[in-house]
């Protein structure tokens, strides 16, 4: 997705979960889906692997909602 707007704003993330902990040292991939499209939101699916043996280590949510420059939602004209 791209958005041609520099209003972004992250939503608090509202779901991590670990399925391994991560040890020092491991290099963590992060694959970012795209899995709703709103009106002025894109929430994506996020997924930590670790990236010599691909094993999974976290998946979570995270939102980010389009605003104007007072902080308000606005819409963000994107297609999904």
């Amino acid at each position: 997705i791209y958005c041609h707007k520099n209003n972004l704003s992250r939503k608090p993330v509202f779901l991590i979960r670990i399925t391994k902990p991560t040890k020092a040292g491991e290099i963590i991939e992060l694959l970012w889906e795209v899995s709703h499209v709103g009106t002025t939101s894109v929430e994506f699916t996020i997924v930590g692997k670790n990236m010599l043996d691909q094993e999974n280590r976290f998946s979570g949510k995270i939102v980010f909602v389009t605003v104007d420059d007072e902080g308000k939602k606005t819409p963000h004209h994107l297609k999904s």
